[in-house]
């Protein structure tokens, strides 16, 4: 109930009665959470984001008249005892009533990952669109090697299309060219072309931290052995500078202040 009664109390904030939106209820709660209940939990709250891309729907309105009595209605049928074993519900409860917006910009992303490469598809969860499509990334980031090999594979899907690499499947029993990848996955697209700037960054991990990547595997994966890429490409070792440039200025704007931003970068330096 004191949760409950937090929550309805950020709506009496003076900042959100003169400029009522979704950004700024999630920062009155955001600090209501963080300095009464639990800084996990707000931080989750923060990374609600909605896009107003159909400027035509009113999408605050939605958000007030629809989702947030819902979530009330969750957070008060939820036991309370303690609170960190609730927390796991809690997020779970969010993260489903947002799965049912029917904007799809607003909902969490869709969970399947391409069976090539690894790479999770970036549409939306219970996405329209007839299959599932994502950015390709090096395979051996998601510990593939080449066929009697050791070697992590270096290309994406789509650089195995382009150079008419074979997949290799059932120990060898098929062997299928990579121009067929729709036909072995039909729930997936076939690999496009994208922007070479959305895939540099996983580039950049594959090419730094192929130690790394191969202890990784080594130890998780009994009964295999994994080495490092053998045809790496030079091509990988993007600037680094430039990359934590672009990673700014597309992330920054999604966080509605500086304090939810120094704590994202606070908690990415924890991995």
């Amino acid at each position: 109930a004191a949760l409950v009664q937090k929550v309805q109390n950020c709506l009496k904030e003076e900042a959100w009665i003169k400029n009522p939106s979704v950004e700024v209820f999630l920062a009155a709660l955001r600090r209501r959470l963080d300095a009464c209940v639990d800084g996990k939990l707000a931080n989750a709250v923060t990374n609600i984001h909605v896009k107003r891309e159909d400027k035509s729907r009113n999408l605050d309105r939605e958000f007030y008249e629809k989702k947030l009595p819902e979530l009330c209605k969750n957070l008060q049928r939820m036991t309370m005892p303690v609170f960190n074993q609730m927390l796991p519900d809690l997020i779970k409860a969010v993260m489903q009533e947002m799965s049912s917006v029917p904007d799809e910009n607003c909902r969490p992303r869709c969970e399947a990952r391409c069976p090539a490469c690894g790479s999770i598809c970036y549409h939306a969860k219970g996405h329209s669109a007839a299959k599932h499509n994502t950015i390709h990334q090096p395979a051996g980031l998601a510990g593939h090697k080449w066929f009697r090999k050791i070697a992590l594979v270096e290309r994406s899907c789509l650089q195995c299309l382009e150079t008419a690499v074979r997949m290799v499947r059932e120990d060898g029993a098929r062997v299928i060219p990579f121009s067929e990848f729709d036909k072995e996955y039909p729930e997936w697209d076939m690999p496009t072309s994208n922007e070479a700037s959305a895939i540099q960054m996983r580039e950049w991990i594959f090419f730094r931290y192929q130690r790394e990547l191969v202890d990784y595997f080594n130890a998780r994966r009994a009964g295999q052995k994994f080495g490092p890429a053998e045809n790496m490409p030079t091509a990988y070792n993007h600037d680094r500078a430039q990359l934590q440039a672009r990673l700014h200025n597309t992330l920054r704007p999604k966080f509605p202040n500086e304090d939810a931003w120094t704590q994202f970068i606070q908690l990415l330096k924890t991995f």
